[in-house]
């Protein structure tokens, strides 16, 4: 339980580090016009509280040069074909980074999951187009994962 209500400086604290959570705490003191100190104990004292329960560096655009999105693909296939579908998605994604691609056993929308890394829009419907060629290809489910951002909007310092 936290002792105190949350106030301004705690919310520029919550919302800099949902920004980016490799923000220092100096830089955070200089906004707020505190401490460095300061800010080390407020961080403390949320965390403490469970208001903060870790952080997460998320890779975006600035980081990972080329790259739009994850392509995250859920695949019914054939259950004779499986093994040699999981060959042709490696031989198709060759030049590419594959997170992954695998036969899975416990869902009943798919058998094969595939992962790969997409430099476009235009590369992400590639993708899926390349998977749907092979011919025990049944249905395709795709997830696209792109620039993921924490927006804090509802943040006030108000007591409930």
């Amino acid at each position: 339980m936290i002792d105190k209500a949350i106030d301004e400086i705690d919310i520029i604290i919550i919302k800099r580090l949902l920004k980016n959570s490799r923000t220092s705490f100096a830089e955070i003191a200089k906004e707020c016009k505190v401490s460095t100190l300061t800010i080390k104990n407020r961080y403390s004292r949320l965390k403490k509280a469970r208001i903060i329960r870790g952080s997460t560096v998320i890779a975006t655009e600035e980081h990972i040069h080329g790259v739009e999105g994850i392509v995250d693909s859920g695949i019914m296939v054939n259950s004779q074909e499986v093994d040699s579908f999981v060959k042709y998605v490696h031989n198709l994604f060759q030049n590419k980074k594959i997170y992954w691609c695998f036969p899975v056993k416990l869902n009943r929308a798919y058998n094969v999951s595939v992962t790969v890394l997409a430099g476009s829009i235009r590369e992400i419907q590639q993708i899926k187009d390349a998977l749907m060629r092979h011919p025990a290809v049944i249905s395709i489910s795709i997830a696209i994962w792109t620039a993921i951002r924490n927006i804090p909007q509802n943040l006030d310092p108000k007591p409930t």
